[in-house]
Formats: C-alpha cells, structure tokens, sequence
C-alpha cells in the first residue's frame, strides 16, 4: 500500500490531477495511508472518499437491454433468482411473481441463477420480461445518484481520477459516462477489459503492479490471490445500494445490511489497520529521520505479499476463512 501510495503521488503530478476519489471500499484504508504520505509531500493531489459500487453505478444508467445484459454478466455464485434481480438491479419480485415466471416457462421454481465468464446468455428470457421494470427502476435512482455526485464536487472543473484495487475501471467508465466528462483512474492492477473503458472516454487507467492483465495468463500473486488482498484491505462499512433524495433534498445513502459474519470479522481487520498504519508511521519517521526521499520497492511489496498468501501458517488460514466480504 506504501508503495503504491508513492506511486499515486508521483503519478497524479505528472498527469495534472487536481483531485483523487478512493472508492468504497477497500479505498478507505488506501486514502489512509496516502493521507499521511501527502501530508508531507508538496502540492500532493487532494483526495476525497467516494461512497459508491458497482450496483449503485450501473443501475441508475440502465438505458438499453445491453446495459441490462452487461450488468448481468458479471461472475454470481449460485443463488435464488429473487436474490439475483434485488442486488444487481434493486428488483422487489414477490412469490406471485416468481410463480408467474416459472409458469411461463421463462425460469422453473428453485432453478439456481450462476453466472461466470461474462456469460448471461440463460438469463435473457427472465431479463427481456422484466427489463420495462429495470429501466423505471433506473430512472428513479438516477436524479439521487447524480445529486451525491455534484455534492462531492466531480461535476466541477478539474481533472480528477478515482483509485481503487482494480480491475475492469467499471465505475471509472460509469461515471465518465454519468458525467459527460472524462475520469482517471490508478489501480493496484488493471485487466485488459479497462482498455475499453480508456478508448470510450478518452482517459487512462493506470496500473501500479501491472496492466492489461488477462485471467489465467500472469503469475503475479496480487493478480492470482486477489480475492484475499480484497479482505485484507476491506474495512466495517456496508456497501451503498444506491442514494435516494428525501423530501428536504437532502441525498441519503441506501446500505445493504451486514450480516452477522461480515460484522464479527470486524476485529481481525482492525488488528490489520493497526498493523497497517503502525508500519506507515515507522515509514515516514525513517524518511524524515534517517533516510530523507525513502521509497518503497514495488518488487520487494510483490515478493513480501506473495510469501505471506502462499505459505500461510494453519492458524493464519483459520484467520483469514473467519474473514466475510
């Protein structure tokens, strides 16, 4: 993360950003250690934590039944299908509805919804029946989603550019969408689908420990034991569903509900922040003490993770399977 926050530093500078949005989630603890790394650093970007996510992006956008498909085609463990339309569209279908469904012959009761490798092509029937839904439900998300955004400042002048873990720069491409402008992006890693995002809107998306990445293709550890530096750097906080504006126009935010698990792994992470923060400080002391302009090797941050995510002690691994993200 110390490495990476450098990296941030150096890179924002040369491309000009005026402003830095980490995305909820794990760009809480990013924004933290980058912080304290800009707190002495001149003319250091500023950064702003953005409350966003994948579902509150793509949502409020659903125009065309591609966006539908497209938001569909992400990986989903097997799950009910009332379950897959609420947390990727914010469908509400009761049981009448879903027998309704069935007796159509468009998804048989207890059929299980799975997705993987962008391959929704088995859900199109269900889709096509309910995408009107979809799309009024889009349009009831969007003016909330576009009030948060004003109110945090991205519509203004300025170049900005969010930061995030990685990969795909989904919520990059949405919000140069949204916003009729261009977003940034950096990323711990980046795969070959955010080049797509790069061509549509004219921005970049930056990888610090490598780019344009391709599943199954690259060896580094940060690629291939992802899911594991995403618990890592997860924090308490619930994710954002969408944002509604109440009737004093205020925008408030909507949360899907933590479960039991994900709340009882909230001291291991806090253990994990100290540890984090602690290591920053002795950092910074060294560079202000004893070893002025000290950089964190990105070679030395790879080798140190990967040692510790494959050679991993029984009781670390107990750890880490305590973990719910």
């Amino acid at each position: 993360i110390v490495a990476f926050a450098q990296w941030i530093l150096a890179q924002a500078k040369a491309d000009r950003i005026t402003t830095l949005y980490f995305l909820a989630r794990e760009g809480k603890l990013l924004k933290e250690v980058y912080d304290r790394l800009a707190s002495v650093t001149p003319n250091a970007a500023a950064a702003r934590y953005l409350v966003v996510s994948r579902r509150a992006m793509t949502v409020p956008m659903t125009e065309t039944f591609d966006d539908i498909l497209n938001i569909a085609s992400a990986d989903y463990f097997p799950s009910d299908l009332a379950g897959f339309l609420f947390y990727r569209f914010g469908l509400k279908l009761d049981d009448a509805e879903l027998a309704e469904l069935a007796r159509r012959g468009l998804w048989s009761a207890g059929r299980k919804v799975e997705v993987k490798g962008d391959n929704p092509q088995h859900l199109q029937p269900v889709l096509e029946a309910v995408a009107d839904r979809i799309r009024a439900r889009a349009a009831v998300e969007r003016p909330g989603l576009l009030a948060y955004l004003q109110q945090m400042g991205l519509d203004q002048p300025g170049t900005s550019a969010v930061v995030d873990v990685g990969y795909s720069a989904t919520i990059q491409g949405r919000l140069s969408k949204i916003l009729g402008k261009g977003v940034h992006g950096y990323y711990l890693l980046t795969s070959a689908k955010a080049k797509r995002v790069c061509d549509g809107y004219g921005v970049l998306a930056r990888g610090c420990y490598g780019e344009s990445l391709v599943p199954g293709t690259d060896a580094s550890p940060l690629w291939r034991r992802s899911f594991e530096l995403e618990m890592l750097l997860s924090t308490d906080d619930a994710q954002v569903m969408h944002y509604e504006t109440r009737q004093d126009g205020a925008v408030s935010p909507v949360f899907q509900p933590l479960s039991d698990a994900e709340q009882s792994s909230s001291a291991v992470r806090a253990d994990i922040r100290r540890g984090v923060l602690a290591f920053v400080d002795d950092f910074l002391a060294l560079d202000q003490a004893a070893l002025p302009g000290l950089s964190a090797p990105h070679d030395l941050a790879v080798a140190l993770y990967e040692e510790f995510i494959e050679g991993m002690s029984a009781a670390e691994w107990n750890t880490m399977a305590g973990f719910v993200l």
